[in-house]
């Protein structure tokens, strides 16, 4: 957590910070929407005297994880670059779009002042299906991806390998994996690059994935269709990732 906080505050705010001032001054926007790892965002809406509102990615850190990562940090961005600390909580905004489930959602932000609960509707880039053969199998099917930043052939190998042997049928969205050194692949193994991931989720039993903000819509809409969910081993490309949880048919 430490390291996260060293990164997206000490290293990333920073530069944010300088890059954006300069565009809010000259597009001259009501509000800045930022992502909630975002920390630069915030102070730079402050300094040119307009709102901050950020957006869910993630379920909020508990209070110790969440010391760990924020630590004086915080403050000391804002007192460099504002001379004072915020007057809201910096970590989610003045006003924060919480995406995130309530059975997913820490227990102890429910009562957050400023916060928005939404729910969000699945999108897909167009061009992307549902393989013919989901309709048409006979066994379970379990969906693999990584998602798009980190995903490799050696960790979607590793995952084939050991899904493979299930008595289930197994779709891989190799993502950002290029796939030409994932080699052959058993007969009830499938390999995509993309899929239409809101259209295949009602067929799905099991989803397995890296824990990324990016397969939250994944994770809920698993939940809604009640299949299991359950995270690799694969890091999360935010500091803290989805837990891995699941609901049973």
């Amino acid at each position: 957590m430490a390291f996260g906080g060293r990164v997206f505050i000490e290293t990333l705010a920073g530069p944010t910070i300088h890059d954006l001032v300069p565009v809010i001054r000259q597009v001259a926007p009501d509000v800045v929407m930022y992502g909630q790892f975002e920390f630069g965002a915030p102070v730079a809406a402050t300094l040119e005297g307009i709102p901050a509102v950020s957006h869910g990615v993630s379920p909020q850190m508990p209070s110790v994880a969440r010391e760990a990562f924020v630590g004086n940090r915080r403050d000391e961005l804002w007192t460099n670059y504002s001379g004072c600390v915020p007057a809201f909580d910096a970590f989610v905004g003045a006003v924060h779009l919480d995406i995130i489930p309530p059975r997913v959602q820490h227990v102890a932000f429910a009562d957050q002042p400023g916060r928005v609960p939404m729910q969000p509707i699945p999108w897909n880039e167009p061009g992307f299906d549902v393989p013919e053969f989901v309709q048409r199998r006979s066994r379970s099917l379990v969906y693999l991806t990584l998602g798009t930043m980190i995903a490799s052939n050696d960790a979607l190998r590793a995952a084939i390998d050991g899904l493979a042997t299930l008595d289930a049928d197994v779709l891989v969205a190799r993502g950002s994996a290029p796939g030409s050194s994932i080699g052959s692949v058993p007969d009830n193994v499938h390999v995509e690059a993309f899929v239409d991931q809101a259209r295949l989720m009602p067929y799905v039993d099991l989803v397995v994935h890296h824990g990324g903000s990016a397969r939250c819509s994944q994770h809920w809409r698993a939940a809604c269709h009640r299949c299991w969910s359950r995270r690799g081993p694969t890091s999360s490309s935010k500091p803290t990732g989805w837990p891995a949880r699941g609901w049973r048919r």
